[in-house]
């Protein structure tokens, strides 16, 4: 209402006194002075919005990282505050756990040293069939039969055999390599008890420490809460700043198209007034729309395409019968100890057969045996690998214990610097709310200056349009 009340007076003038092209003249060129003017207010108010957002994010930031300071204290708080009761239960199921793995060690330990009875009698089942092996040889070499069918089938069998005491042996190896470190472990769990009785004893400590601290740790969250909420509300006020002058920008880029239409299409369409010259001034100068306390993420949705496995069983499409390299070439020779897979050769010498089948038979009890050395062995590896892993837990819940109480005593000095930081934060915080307060009034009146100079100048070109 100011505003048109204001206008009144001029529009008045421009009625009586349009009728000459200069006098239309000087008012086009007050409109277009009022329009760069507004953009110069409208331009001022962005200025400081983006001074008062600048200052804002300094601010805030340094909240920031006081505040992951504390949570980081209070983390380390908690979990010294809990370490005393967490460290007892840890400390009992340990005790409950390793006189488990005892017994299971004990137990292992017995079973591998039955087992270790038996290797005398598959060293004597080898050497009776190596024996058989040499004795046969000769006459396999003799009489190969047909297409050599004899030879290879004996080679086949004494191959198999050879592959099957290799596994006994191995499995040999590994059980006497086992019992030495059995051998070993004894000794080693009498250090199990000195370390969960100095675990206990500075978990008494560490509980009784932590109670010292928790009351100033408490003290410490409130303010920074406080001014959080204060810092907030600043970024509300800040962000209705630039929503209103995004809001003004609209308003100005309207009543700039208004002016342009008039110099630009409806001057020159108006007979009388068409050949008005206008002054070189530079009238538009907005800035982009502003943002404030926003930050742009690229988004990567593009997967990882994964290629099909080429179907080996493609064929079966065309109706051809899928081919493994079992059905090509038959079944390798150590697949005949298989209960499932085991079958008779065909076309041998008879007097050849009983003896492969001899031959073959023993190689699958080896076999058989070296399998169950080997799973005795592994037994008791993993049995004394618990009792490894239980000695080193012990020595972990001691020195657990430990470290948890001296970050307990370094808690004190932590405390006072976060106590420091609050005060060194409340202080800066007053110098911000009177510098922030400052620039955003200042853009709020330079906003509402720009839209009411853009308006009077939208109003202005209105009017001299309906006079031409």
């Amino acid at each position: 209402m100011k505003i048109q009340n204001a206008l009144i007076p001029l529009f008045a003038a421009c009625a009586a006194a349009f009728a000459e092209p200069e006098n239309a003249s000087g008012e086009i060129e007050a409109a277009r002075a009022e329009m760069k003017a507004a953009f110069a207010s409208f331009s001022d108010a962005q200025n400081l919005i983006r001074s008062a957002d600048s200052i804002f994010n300094a601010e805030s930031s340094s909240l920031f990282q006081k505040e992951e300071e504390f949570r980081s204290l209070a983390r380390d708080f908690a979990e010294l505050e809990n370490s005393a009761q967490s460290l007892k239960r840890r400390i009992a199921a340990f005790k409950t756990g390793f006189a488990a793995d005892v017994e299971g060690f004990k137990s292992a330990k017995s079973t591998l040293e039955d087992v270790e009875k038996i290797l005398p009698m598959a060293r004597a089942k080898i050497k009776s069939i190596e024996a058989a092996i040499e004795a046969l040889r000769p006459k396999v070499a003799q009489n190969p039969g047909n297409m050599y069918q004899d030879k290879r089938e004996f080679e086949s069998v004494q191959a198999d055999f050879q592959s099957a005491a290799a596994a006994l042996k191995s499995a040999e190896e590994s059980l006497s390599s086992t019992l030495v470190n059995i051998s070993v472990a004894t000794p080693k769990m009498e250090g199990v008890a000195p370390a969960v009785a100095l675990a206990e004893d500075y978990a008494a400590r560490l509980e009784s420490l932590n109670a010292e601290n928790s009351e100033k740790i408490g003290n410490i969250k409130a303010p920074l809460e406080e001014l959080a909420e204060q810092y907030a509300q600043a970024g509300k006020e800040l962000a209705k700043c630039a929503e209103d002058a995004n809001g003004a920008r609209a308003v100005l880029m309207k009543s700039y198209g208004k002016l342009a239409d008039l110099v630009l299409n409806k001057i020159p369409a108006s007979g009388k007034f068409a050949d008005i010259e206008f002054s070189r001034i530079s009238i538009f100068s907005a800035l982009p729309k502003i943002s404030v306390g926003k930050w742009d993420r690229g988004v990567y949705d593009a997967g990882f395409a994964v290629a099909d496995a080429v179907d080996q069983f493609a064929m079966k499409s065309k109706g051809e019968a899928a081919r493994t390299p079992a059905t090509l070439y038959g079944a390798p020779s150590v697949m005949r100890n298989s209960a499932a897979a085991a079958q008779k050769p065909q076309n041998l010498r008879a007097e050849f057969l009983g003896e492969f089948s001899k031959i073959s038979n023993a190689a699958f009890e080896i076999r058989e045996a070296a399998k169950f050395l080997r799973a005795a062995a592994n037994e008791a590896q993993l049995q004394n690998a618990a009792i490894d892993a239980d000695i080193n837990a012990a020595q972990s819940l001691s020195m657990d214990a430990i470290s948890l109480f001296s970050r307990a005593q370094t808690m004190q000095s932590r405390i006072q610097t976060a106590e420091t930081s609050n005060k060194i934060l409340e202080s800066r915080r007053a110098i911000f709310k009177a510098q922030f307060e400052k620039l955003a009034e200042a853009a709020a009146k330079k906003t509402e200056e720009g839209v009411e100079k853009a308006k009077a100048a939208a109003e202005s070109a209105e009017k001299i349009a309906s006079e031409i």
